[in-house]
């Protein structure tokens, strides 16, 4: 802020009004969406808009195109940063249902496994949904958002660029992380990349637990319920009350699929 001259504003997201902003996102993406996180963006989308900024800014594409990710390291295909064991549940649905699920096969263009992960994130996975989800609840708030990053000139030129520039002696993003030490210090500079934090994990568990529960039993009532194994997603969601809560995103999913019902 002291570099830009820009001023911050924050904006408080709480769970006072939660289950109605959950509803009309759900409008405005029209298919699941990843949860608090694109809440949370189009409240600050509401905000710009409030005080006269209607076009923004958005940093997407760095930690694909400098390989920040820690599943770039960690030798596995997630495609979430920072979970310790795969957030998908297939066991929850029914295996007739299971059964027509095709896992992707994503193309592979190069002879190394780290760029063709890059590029499975940049033109299949996060890029992709990322942008459709934030494209929707910016417009939901009359702004318009605009992905510098994502010029086509500086996603070739880092994909470009020897490995060892993205991930040296452990450290990723090794080159922006260099050139940014010039002017912030090492602590920022070089400190180790932490998930995107929001309080939806607790809220799921906590506030908004009857909200998850009404969402279950629509289901449960609903002409979808032939989809899912109902003793198993109870106990699904069973567990996750006492704790086994590392991931929400499966959660999600049954929120999302509720608010089309």
């Amino acid at each position: 802020i002291s570099m830009t001259k820009n001023p911050l504003t924050k904006v408080l997201l709480n769970t006072l009004n939660i289950e109605q902003i959950t509803s009309e996102v759900s409008n405005l993406q029209d298919e699941p969406y990843g949860g608090i996180p694109t809440i949370a963006y189009g409240e600050i989308f509401k905000q710009a808009r409030r005080e006269g900024t209607i076009v923004l800014l958005d940093g997407q594409g760095m930690d694909e195109q400098w390989a920040g990710y820690d599943y770039y390291v960690n030798n596995n295909n997630y495609t979430i940063q920072g979970v310790q064991k795969s957030p998908f549940k297939p066991y929850i649905l029914n295996d007739a249902f299971l059964e027509m699920a095709i896992k992707p096969d994503y193309p592979k263009p190069f002879n190394n496994k780290l760029l063709n992960l890059q590029y499975r994130d940049l033109f299949y996975t996060k890029i992709p949904r990322a942008l459709r989800f934030n494209d929707r609840i910016s417009m939901g708030a009359s702004t318009e958002l605009r992905e510098p990053f994502l010029d086509y000139r500086l996603v070739e030129f880092a994909f470009a660029q020897p490995l060892e520039y993205k991930i040296k002696e452990g450290l990723q993003k090794y080159l922006l992380r260099t050139l940014v030490s010039e002017y912030l210090s090492d602590s920022i500079s070089f400190t180790p990349k932490r998930p995107l934090q929001t309080p939806q994990r607790e809220w799921l568990g906590n506030e908004m637990k009857g909200f998850v529960k009404l969402q279950i039993n629509k289901i449960n009532a609903s002409e979808y319920k032939h989809w899912f194994d109902k003793s198993a997603m109870k106990q699904e969601w069973h567990n996750y009350l006492k704790g086994d809560n590392g991931s929400s995103f499966h959660i999600w999913q049954w929120i999302s699929l509720a608010q089309t019902i």
